[in-house]
């Protein structure tokens, strides 16, 4: 018998989904782990994994004597130590096109949002003031601003061809793209550092990898252009939230969206719960009705390719 572990309790299960394992001898089950102790007691004798964000540490898998498959819930591995698996002979799958869509016009709906100053005008309409021109003032015109995207695989890539209906100015950087890219989504490649200080609005599409991690610290956010907006819809590990909230509170930034956090849930002492002019939403960017169910559903179909083949 195939044992196969779901680790989460966000994902539904639909007969949809474990029709997949028709035809093969599976037991499926359901726990919730949160806690390495908590996986290393469910999946010891899994043969496939189905996880969200639950840490599959290299202490997790030395410890999952016949697992042969780990399929993520999703496009980012950072929660999975690859190195590890990969030692151990398990195939690491994801479902890279997984809220494509979705997070690209997350991302340029937060980049619009901000430069309309949206947030502002909202609250000061519930506050009883109705001085838009005061309010609007610094809101300049989308074909006058550049937006810089860092990183430009699938999501970035489809941000851009979605911001450029607007008439941004795009400049783009990711070492591992191809020319041929960045020409087919009318992106000019700029030097990271260059983008950071001349950019209007600074939008992160790239993975939390050893490389990323840490990318936009306290120096590159001083180095932005003042007046500047930054969004990320990625991962949190790639900005210094500290530096960034302290950046908007002292007017350095005009404002900023963020998707995605370093500690997740947003911890209840975190600046950024405090810091002005910042739209947040909560690691949300990827979800639409469509989206989830096309993800968990080629999550499952990951697993049951292993053991069908």
């Amino acid at each position: 018998m195939i044992k196969v572990v779901k680790t989460d309790n966000i994902i539904p299960v639909l007969d949809e989904f474990t029709s997949v394992f028709n035809g093969l001898d599976v037991d499926f089950v359901c726990e919730h782990c949160e806690t390495e102790e908590d996986l290393i007691r469910v999946c010891a004798d899994a043969d496939g994994i189905l996880t969200v964000k639950e840490p599959f540490t290299a202490n997790v898998i030395a410890s999952l004597s016949r697992c042969k498959v780990i399929s993520r819930f999703g496009i980012g591995l950072d929660n999975i130590d690859l190195e590890a698996a990969r030692a151990s002979g398990i195939v690491v799958a994801n479902v890279p096109d997984g809220g494509v869509e979705e997070v690209s016009t997350h991302a340029v709906a937060m980049i619009l949002a901000l430069i309309r100053r949206l947030p502002h005008y909202d609250r000061a309409v519930r506050d009883g003031e109705f001085q838009g021109m005061r309010i609007g003032a610094p809101i300049r015109r989308t074909t006058k601003m550049t937006v810089g995207l860092i990183g430009l695989g699938r999501i970035g890539a489809m941000t851009a061809r979605k911001l450029s209906a607007f008439g941004f100015t795009l400049w783009g950087y990711d070492p591992h793209v191809s020319d041929a890219v960045f020409a087919d989504c009318g992106i000019e490649r700029r030097p990271l550092d260059d983008i950071i200080a001349q950019a209007d609005v600074l939008s992160f599409h790239t993975p939390l990898t050893p490389e990323t991690a840490g990318l936009i610290d306290a120096a590159r956010i001083q180095a932005m252009k003042p007046g500047a907006i930054l969004v990320n819809v990625s991962r949190g590990g790639l900005v210094d939230e500290v530096a960034l909230a302290r950046a908007l509170t002292e007017g350095k930034l005009a404002g900023a969206g963020i998707d995605t956090f370093a500690i997740e849930p947003l911890p209840a002492d975190s600046p950024l719960r405090t810091a002005p002019h910042l739209l947040l939403s909560p690691h949300a960017a990827s979800i639409s009705q469509d989206s989830v169910h096309d993800t968990c559903f080629k999550a499952f179909v990951n697993v049951a390719k292993v053991f069908s083949d």
